[in-house]
């Protein structure tokens, strides 16, 4: 029996927020030392910051730092790391019941109950883990890029269980857009790459030989990489910060 997804929701939504309320009284208040405050000011400024230079976070952080629910401009760019992290704990909720339940069916209630608490644990021990706890409080680019590589991991195991079905292409091409567009974040999700690969071959292997599927894949990865050209349009025009001025495709490269 699957779990309904009205306590999968309750569950993900537990977890996401009891994890988010304990950043929310450890994040950092304003600017913190190292590369978090470079990434303040580029965000601030729309900056270049250092190799790779992050664009996609940037662009992001630049929308988070006009949002006025705080008085300070870091912290509001410190926020999208507390906010990719709590939901990246929620998510690993998801991954553990779907998981317990792939592998013995639910039949009574004391097995659904042990079900929800080992996600509901591993959720908090991943989000209260110390060095995840530690880069979701200070706006790095390591908590965004965990929410890429746990959702590709979440939305793999839903295509898993709707692969006979028109959705489990569409599927296919948001998992390929996000690993892609990590390029503009950290390249950290696209170690799951591989596994992904194999894992829809070992599911249903016939998915490589639909050639318009592969076309598209490939289409969805190009439209992901597109925000790194921001760094080389953004230089040309002399921002305040800009490491390396990548103002070439040579220097970009």
């Amino acid at each position: 029996m699957e779990l309904p997804r009205v306590e999968r929701l309750a569950g993900f939504f537990f977890v996401t927020l009891a994890v988010l309320a304990g950043y929310l009284v450890t994040i950092a208040p304003t600017a913190p030392f190292w590369d978090a405050s470079e990434l303040i000011a580029c965000s601030y400024s729309l900056g270049v910051p250092h190799p790779p230079g992050v664009p996609l976070l940037v662009l992001i952080g630049r929308v988070f730092s006009l949002i006025p629910f705080s008085s300070e401009i870091a912290y509001r760019v410190n926020f999208i790391s507390s906010l990719t992290a709590a939901i990246c704990a929620g998510l690993v909720y998801l991954i553990l019941v779907m998981v317990l339940a792939s592998w013995r069916e639910v039949k009574t209630l004391a097995e659904k109950i042990a079900t929800h608490v080992s996600g509901v644990t591993a959720g908090l021990i991943c989000g209260y883990s110390f060095t995840f706890w530690f880069n979701a409080v200070e706006a790095e680019e390591y908590a965004p890029a965990c929410l890429l590589l746990i959702g590709t991991l979440w939305l793999t195991l839903c295509w898993q269980r709707s692969y006979d079905k028109p959705v489990s292409k569409r599927l296919l091409l948001v998992i390929a857009y996000l690993l892609s567009l990590s390029t503009g974040v950290h390249l950290l999700p696209l170690l799951v790459f591989p596994a992904i690969l194999i894992f829809v071959l070992a599911v249903n292997w016939k998915e490589v030989k639909d050639w318009r599927l592969v076309l598209a894949v490939l289409a969805f990865i190009v439209l992901g990489v597109t925000p790194n050209l921001y760094l080389l349009l953004r230089s040309r025009l002399d921002p305040g910060i800009n490491e390396v001025s990548p103002t070439t495709w040579r220097a970009l490269w």
